[in-house]
Order: C-alpha cells, then sequence, then structure tokens
C-alpha cells in the first residue's frame, strides 16, 4: 500500500515538473516574440543605407522583407532593453538565457514567419502551433 502512495506521489510530481517546464518554454517564448515584434517596430520606417531607393529596391528588393532588416531586428531579440515595458518578466538573466537558447533551436522557424508568415500572428503562429508540432515529432520519434 505505502508502495502505491509512493508511486502516485511519484506521478504528481513528474506531471507538475513537466507542466512547470512547459509553461516556462512558453514564457521563454513570449518573451523572445515581444522582443522580436519589437525588433520590428524598431526597423519598421528603416530603409537601405544608400541615397538611391528606386536603384535599392530594384537591385537588393524591398527593405520590409529583406535579410538586412532580419539580421538588425535578430540582434536585440531576447534583449531586456528591447521592451519598453519589462514589469511582467521575472527573473531577466536567466529569462534572456533561455529565449537565446529558443532562438538557436527555432533559428529556421524565425526565419520562415519573418519571410513568408509576418501576417498572422507570431506567437500563435511559433509558440502554440510550431512548437506543439516540434514536441509531438520528438515525443514520437523518443518513443520508438
Amino acid at each position: 500500500m505505502l508502495l502505491i502512495a509512493f508511486y502516485g506521489l511519484f506521478m504528481v510530481a513528474a506531471a507538475a515538473k513537466k507542466y512547470n517546464e512547459k509553461n516556462d518554454r512558453c514564457r521563454y517564448c513570449h518573451f523572445l516574440v515581444s522582443t522580436f515584434e519589437m525588433g520590428l517596430l524598431r526597423t519598421a520606417r528603416k530603409h537601405f543605407a544608400g541615397g538611391d531607393t528606386a536603384w535599392e529596391e530594384k537591385k537588393l528588393g524591398k527593405y520590409a522583407t529583406s535579410e538586412t532588416r532580419l539580421v538588425e531586428t535578430m540582434e536585440t531579440i531576447c534583449k531586456k532593453n528591447s521592451i519598453v515595458e519589462i514589469g511582467d518578466y521575472q527573473g531577466l538573466p536567466e529569462l534572456e538565457f533561455r529565449c537565446n537558447a529558443l532562438v538557436e533551436e527555432y533559428e529556421d522557424l524565425i526565419e520562415k514567419y519573418y519571410y513568408k508568415h509576418q501576417s498572422s500572428n507570431m506567437t500563435q503562429w511559433l509558440c502554440e502551433e510550431q512548437t506543439k508540432r516540434r514536441f509531438t515529432f520528438l515525443s514520437l520519434s523518443s518513443s520508438k
């Protein structure tokens, strides 16, 4: 009987840990999205540095969807000073560290969002839909 009680307690603790890890991952992803979107806002009115905008757009494409803008946006991703209101985020050093780990893991998805899905909600697209797909795939492949 005591063994069953310990097993039940272990299962509850394992479920709670998994729940906390999922919530933490969501928190890091939301911070990633917030800083990425602030970077997009910060670079929204910028353009290529040259003086001939018509030539630049013809030869280099639109700045709004350029690799240059993506790089400039990525330079400030996961940095606390990228967000004006930082009050909701506790434990900033760890948050920035974990967020950067997510950027490394999701780099291909961030680029895919930037080039093909900017019209959609990034939080929903990245933090909910894409993350769920990745976890489902990882869970299925690790159970084999």
